[in-house]
């Protein structure tokens, strides 16, 4: 009996540890200068037309990524020269909505969102809610 009471507070600890560390990406305020970096990395991609890099800077959790990549590729055709961004924040300062225009006026917009202490593109829409009331394996 001891042993399964032993087993059983090991695996609470350990359960509350992971919730304690999951939650510690709410606590960290999104790095700006991270942020202004991927957005340049971002029109960088988009210029060159380069999809797989527009696709590995964007969420992993988006359907229809490489369709909205190819969109904004194909936008970004229109930028020349210096190109200047502007932030408006969406829901929370960990959404953001990045216009960048270039020095004919011509402008582009693409969110970034703040997940797991890093900036990631938003391309596409979100993927179908995981819930476990989906799940196909009955618990």
């Amino acid at each position: 009996m001891k042993r399964l009471y032993n087993a059983v507070l090991r695996i609470t600890i350990a359960g509350m540890l992971c919730l304690a560390v999951a939650s510690c990406d709410n606590i960290a305020d999104p790095d700006m200068a991270q942020r202004d970096s991927k957005a340049h990395a971002v029109v960088d991609a988009a210029r060159e037309g380069d999809i797989q890099e527009l696709i590995g800077l964007s969420a992993n959790d988006m359907e229809a990524r490489e369709n909205a990549a190819e969109i904004l590729a194909s936008q970004a055709e229109s930028l020349k020269g210096d190109v200047t961004v502007t932030w408006s924040v969406r829901q929370s300062p960990d959404h953001q909505e990045a216009a960048v225009t270039d020095d004919d006026g011509d402008t582009i917009s693409f969110r970034l969102s703040w997940l797991q202490a890093k900036w990631y593109l938003i391309l596409g829409e979100a993927g179908p809610p995981k819930s476990p009331a989906a799940s196909k394996y009955p618990s």
